[in-house]
Parts: C-alpha cells; sequence; structure tokens
C-alpha cells in the first residue's frame, strides 16, 4: 500500500464515521444530496479500483455505504 492508498483510506474512513450522527440521528439530508453523494462517491470507488489503491476503495465502500443508508432512510420517511 502507497502512502496516498492510506491517506485516502483514513481519510474516507474519518468522513465515513462523521455520517454516524446524522444515520442515528432524526434529521436526514434532502433525498438529492444523498443521492448525488451516493454517485460521486460510487465512481471514485471505481476510479480507485481501476488504479488498484484498494485501501481507498474500502474507505470510499464506508462513505458510499453511509450515504446509501441516509437516502432509504429519508426516503422511507
Amino acid at each position: 500500500m502507497c502512502w496516498q492508498d492510506g491517506l485516502f483510506l483514513l481519510g474516507s474512513i474519518i468522513l465515513g464515521a462523521s455520517l454516524w450522527p446524522s444515520i442515528r440521528g432524526p434529521n436526514k439530508p434532502d433525498v438529492r444530496t444523498s443521492l448525488v453523494q451516493t454517485a460521486i462517491l460510487a465512481s471514485y470507488g471505481v476510479a480507485y479500483l481501476t488504479l488498484h489503491l484498494w485501501g481507498a476503495a474500502v474507505g470510499i465502500a464506508v462513505n458510499t455505504l453511509g450515504w446509501t443508508v441516509l437516502l432509504v432512510q429519508r426516503i422511507q420517511r
């Protein structure tokens, strides 16, 4: 793992953890915000995979999952 991969992984995990209060709390972001974030992060994940940045791809997957949860929660409201 190169240092850039590790840095992307660490940053993604921190950002993913920052979604936890929104996931657990009553207030959710707008559907469009969650949808755009999910789509962009998923495309970043594909890009990282094609660059063989496995750690970064895992970190982005965590973020994508978090935003997907927020999207589903908002739709179910």
